[in-house]
Order: structure tokens, then sequence, then C-alpha cells
């Protein structure tokens, strides 16, 4: 189902696994309105969301207020910054989702994770 974006979201899962001791990945299924997402966790945290799509898949995720304004996001692609900075704000914190393509769309995800658990 994923095509040629499948190598993206092994390359995030793989990457973020080396880096994050402890994430695990899970399936879920939210209803027949949402279908099914992969959620990346750290014990009960929900740190990502990847939700499978015809040739592509999304990503999403929410930062708290410090997360969504830390340094780490300096270098995130102007438009996701910009989603990012528009993105509605609920009590959990500011969530985004969006659709990951291209290796420069993983790289976003995984400046993002990056960001929710800054410690700044």
């Amino acid at each position: 189902m994923l095509g040629s974006s499948a190598d993206l979201w092994e390359g995030i899962e793989r990457r973020l696994s080396e880096r994050i001791e402890g994430l695990a990945g899970k399936w879920a299924f939210a209803g027949r309105s949402f279908g099914w997402s992969y959620r990346l966790l750290l014990g009960e945290r929900r740190i990502l969301y990847l939700i499978p799509a015809r040739g592509f898949f999304l990503a999403g995720i929410v930062l708290g207020g410090r997360a969504a304004s830390s340094p780490v996001g300096d270098s995130l692609p102007e438009d996701i910054r910009k989603a990012l900075d528009n993105a509605p704000v609920h009590a959990e914190g500011r969530g985004l989702r969006f659709e990951v393509r291209t290796a420069r769309d993983a790289g976003a995800v995984e400046i993002l994770v990056a960001m929710k658990l800054s410690p700044e």
C-alpha cells in the first residue's frame, strides 16, 4: 500500500529506535472514520503516529508549548515550521499531521520527534 514510501517509514522507525531506548511500535484501530495507525510509544507516552495511505503515509505528532518552540525546530523545512506555527492548539499541545512522501519529509518527522523529546 505504501509503495516507495515504505522505505521512508522503515527508515524513520529504525533511526528513531536506534536513538530512543525503549521506543516501541503498536498498531491501533481508531474506528471506521479514522482507520489504522501505527503508534510509536515510549512507555505509555505517545511519541508519533504513522498512518498508512496509498503511496505515502501521514505523520502525526502533538507538541507541548516548550517543545513547539524548541530551538531544535530551527532546522525544520519552512512549510512544516509554518504548519506547526498554525496548527490548532489542544489541551495536550499543538497537533500537526502531514504527508510523508520524500526523504525531506521523513527528516522533518525526525526533527519533530527530537523537539518533542527535547529537555529544553
